[in-house]
């Protein structure tokens, strides 16, 4: 590798990492802001995708624009209508969640989706399930077990049940 091609690398790697880092960022922000719009100003979640699905559309419309619409072609119609469902259920869910769920509890689960995701692959797709994927996964499973700590006193199962203002420590009007 020479001087120029190793001055490329290290710069797509460097700008990779920064646009990681500012996805992480947007996503954080994404993701409270979903929730303060839930749970704290009341709007319905139905309402709260909608919007976000909206601003979505908004950003990728200049990138439809430039490559047009034969860049959404697919061979599999059906499988593609399909996914696109199954996404927005997802999203419904997750919004839903971060309306009834404190952020931190709602992320924690979130990162726990490895694990089923390596248990549904061996069972449905039947890929092979090495010894680095359950390490990876069963770490990342005891990581999110520190954060959600049901042994703790404060967790609840029960907690989503509690009204936002009570969690919040205001009291219902």
């Amino acid at each position: 590798m020479n001087q120029t091609t190793s001055s490329l690398v290290h710069g797509s790697a460097l700008t990779g990492a920064g646009l990681m880092l500012l996805a992480g960022i947007a996503f954080a922000g994404i993701n409270i802001t979903v929730q303060w719009a839930g749970m704290i100003s009341g709007l319905s979640s139905t309402t709260v995708a909608f919007w976000q699905y909206f601003l979505a559309f908004l950003f990728a419309l200049p990138l439809v624009w430039r490559r047009g619409f034969g860049a959404m072609r697919t061979r599999r119609p059906v499988l593609h209508f399909a996914r696109v469902m199954m996404s927005a259920a997802g999203v419904q869910i997750w919004v839903y969640a971060l309306a009834h769920v404190p952020l931190w509890q709602a992320i924690a689960l979130s990162i726990t989706s490895p694990f089923f995701v390596l248990a549904g692959a061996a069972l449905f797709l039947h890929e092979r399930v090495t010894i680095q994927r359950v390490g990876a996964t069963t770490f990342g499973f005891i990581g999110a077990l520190i954060i959600i700590a049901p042994w703790s006193e404060a967790f609840s199962v029960f907690y989503c049940y509690l009204s936002p203002r009570r969690r919040f420590g205001r009291a219902p009007r």
